[in-house]
């Protein structure tokens, strides 16, 4: 089975919809090959995490009964991302965070932990722990979100003002607020 992350326009469901988001797409394949994996809600689309044996993309329209389907992306042909340098990985990273597209910021900086060491290793955990919990903030749990806030805090603990462009400061002071507020408010690193 192939792994796809459709997204779709959302003009009006918040983290709060998630269940009935994940019914009606689960509802909308009920006659297909289609399986439904994971459901995330940003502020600008929703994120279906979904399994097929289905090679027509075609197939796909049943979702624009929730939206307008802006893209589609298949997961297991994904590996072009081995052959960029670190640079190039973590600006990618930034960029996914930055539009909310916290789970593949998530495996893309994911692949390149692996192979660090030190404070660099706790730094992208830090920033990889972030874009995790924010994942649990766009399906409602807001409990685990800040708890796995809290971790990347931890992680964060002993990097420098910045690792390459992201000034990991102003990451930390955004943490921070979340968890002593335990009120999530977006941001961009």
């Amino acid at each position: 089975m192939a792994r796809f992350i459709i997204y779709i326009r959302n003009l009006q469901y918040s983290p709060k919809d998630i269940d009935y988001i994940i019914r009606k797409s689960r509802h909308l394949c009920l006659a297909t090959n289609i399986a439904v994996r994971d459901v995330r809600i940003s502020n600008n689309f929703i994120e279906l995490d979904i399994y097929t044996n289905i090679v027509d993309q075609s197939s796909f329209k049943i979702f624009s009964k929730l939206g307008i389907v802006e893209q589609i992306k298949q997961l297991d042909n994904d590996d072009d991302v081995m052959h960029l340098n670190k640079t190039t990985i973590i600006n990618k990273g930034v960029w996914h965070f930055n539009t909310e597209r916290f789970w593949e910021c998530h495996e893309i900086l994911e692949d390149l932990w692996k192979n660090c060491t030190g404070i660099e290793k706790d730094t992208l955990q830090g920033i990889i722990l972030t874009a995790a919990a924010l994942v649990h903030y766009q399906k409602n749990e807001n409990r685990i979100c800040i708890s796995i806030l809290n971790r990347a805090n931890s992680k964060l603990l002993n990097s420098n003002k910045f690792y390459h462009q992201i000034n990991l400061t102003d990451l930390k002071n955004n943490i921070t607020k979340i968890v002593n507020s335990n009120t999530i408010k977006l941001f961009t690193i």
